[in-house]
């Protein structure tokens, strides 16, 4: 009962349709009070509690950043106009919290102009790092651009994002993995994104 009293607190922290997403996701019921094992249950509260910490982090980078920060990586997302309240899942919260700590990373140091923070990063990380870096910003956009078409599939068909990227990657991989796959798996999300681009043209799925 104390667990499931947390799991609710946690859930009044984030906006109804992440916290529904987790727990349906979690335990395959949109009812977090149907859990009856406590096992299930910690992990639950700890998905939760992942998803309150991963709101917070992000709603004090927007401040910081400004609204329009926001915007321009929804809009980089397929997702223009989009509001943190309105993160559909757990997926795309990851997704922009890496969005944005990329952005922090990147920024040039407090003191130190922009020119001269450029010209430093460019010389120490040499060629071969800046193919690797455009290598890894093509496989961001690929993996972004598959979250997109197969959320405009499940909207439009009401499947669940787990059955449109199981039939989009011939169950090659899951939606739960999509955040272990590397740039070693290009040709995977490549295929993947073509069978929803096929689908959606043809009705098919």
């Amino acid at each position: 009962d104390d667990i499931l009293k947390e799991i609710e607190e946690l859930a009044r922290q984030l906006s109804r349709r992440l916290s529904v997403s987790i727990v349906e996701s979690s335990i395959g019921s949109r009812e977090s009070g149907e859990v009856t094992d406590a096992v299930n249950l910690m992990a639950l509260r700890e998905r939760m509690a992942n998803a309150c910490r991963g709101v917070d982090w992000l709603r004090r980078a927007v401040a910081k950043g400004g609204p329009d920060s926001f915007a321009a990586v929804c809009e980089e997302l397929g997702l223009p106009g989009m509001s943190i309240d309105e993160i559909p899942d757990m997926e795309m919260l990851r997704e922009l919290v890496e969005r944005f700590e990329t952005g922090v990373k990147s920024a040039p140091q407090v003191g130190v102009p922009a020119e001269a923070a450029n010209c430093e990063r460019v010389g120490r990380a040499g060629n071969s790092e800046d193919s690797e870096s455009g290598s890894h910003k093509a496989f961001a956009d690929l993996r972004a651009a598959l979250l997109t078409l197969a959320r405009q599939r499940s909207a439009a068909t009401g499947r669940s994002m787990g059955e449109i990227i199981a039939f989009a990657s011939n169950r090659s991989f899951k939606y739960s993995g999509i955040r272990r796959l590397t740039d070693k798996d290009s040709s995977k999300l490549v295929a993947a994104v073509e069978r929803l681009k096929e689908a959606a043209s043809s009705s098919e799925f």
